[in-house]
C-alpha cells in the first residue's frame, strides 16, 4: 500500500483553513456584540481555545505518525528474523546485528553458496565464512527510521557458476546481466504494489522504501519480496 504524503498536506491544509474560519468566526461574532472589555476577554479566550486544540491535533499526528513508521520498522525485522529461521540452512542471521564497513555502514543476512545444505541439512550459521556471501544489506539500526529506507540484495558469482545461461566470454557468470533481470522481476511483481523501484548495479541491486503507508501488510510483502529474490536465486544456481 502506497503512503500518499498529499493525505498529510490534506491534514494540514485542512486544519489551517478551519482553524481560520473558527477565528474569524469569533472575530465576527465579537463584532456584532461590540468591542466592550467582556466580549474582547470572551474572543481571546475563545481564539486561545481554538489554538490548543489546532496544537494537540497536530502534535497527536505527528506522534502518531511517528509511532506507526517504529511499530513497521519492528514488524519488518520480526518478521525478516523468522523468515531467516526457516531457512536456517540457506540463510546465516548470526551476525546480522553487527555493524559492517565504516564508509557505508549496514548489517548483513548471509547466504551459502553450496545450497546442498538445504538437503543435508547443515546449519548455513555453521558454514566457514568463506563458503557464504553478503545476500541482504540494511541500514544500521540507528538508520532504520529514516523516511527514505534502502535495502540492498548482494550476489556471489561463485553461487552461479553451476549454470550456463548467463556466462561471460570468458566463462564467468554474468553478475551484471543477471542483476538486471532480477531487479526487472522484482520491480515487475512488487513495484506499483509496494511503491518501489529496484535499481541493478554490478553484482547486487538495491531497492529504495520511500512514501510508503508504514503498515504489518507492507512488512510482509517486504518479506515476500525477500523469498522471491532467494527462490530465483535458487532457481539459476
Amino acid at each position: 500500500m502506497k503512503y500518499d504524503e498529499s493525505k498529510e498536506n490534506l491534514e494540514k491544509i485542512l486544519t489551517a483553513i478551519f482553524g481560520s474560519i473558527g477565528t474569524i468566526a469569533i472575530l465576527i461574532n465579537l463584532y456584532i456584540k461590540g468591542f466592550e472589555l467582556e466580549n474582547v476577554l470572551d474572543a481571546t479566550k475563545d481564539i486561545a481555545g481554538l489554538i490548543v486544540v489546532v496544537s494537540v491535533f497536530l502534535l497527536a499526528s505527528r506522534i502518531l505518525r511517528r509511532k506507526k513508521q517504529e511499530d513497521f520498522i519492528t514488524i519488518f525485522e520480526e518478521h525478516l528474523k523468522e523468515w531467516a529461521d526457516q531457512n536456517k540452512c540457506l540463510i546465516d542471521s548470526s551476525s546480522s546485528d553487527e555493524t559492517r564497513g565504516t564508509k557505508d555502514p549496514r548489517r548483513s543476512y548471509f547466504m551459502v553458496v553450496d545450497h546442498s545444505n538445504f538437503v543435508t541439512n547443515k546449519l548455513a550459521s555453521e558454514v566457514p565464512r568463506n563458503l557464504k556471501g553478503a545476500f541482504l544489506n540494511l541500514p544500521i539500526k540507528s538508520d532504520m527510521n529514516k523516511q527514505e529506507l534502502k535495502i540492498e540484495f548482494q550476489f556471489n558469482a561463485t553461487t552461479f557458476k553451476r549454470q550456463s545461461k548467463y556466462i561471460t566470454p570468458e566463462g564467468e557468470p554474468d553478475l551484471k546481466n543477471i542483476t538486471d533481470k532480477f531487479a526487472e522481476r522484482v520491480n515487475g511483481e512488487f513495484g506499483s504494489s509496494l511503491n518501489i523501484h529496484a535499481t541493478p548495479q554490478n553484482d547486487r541491486f538495491s531497492i529504495t522504501l520511500r512514501d510508503i503507508e508504514k503498515f504489518d501488510d507492507t512488512a510482509r510483502k517486504l518479506i515476500n519480496l525477500v523469498e522471491f529474490v532467494k527462490t530465483m536465486i535458487l532457481a539459476l544456481a
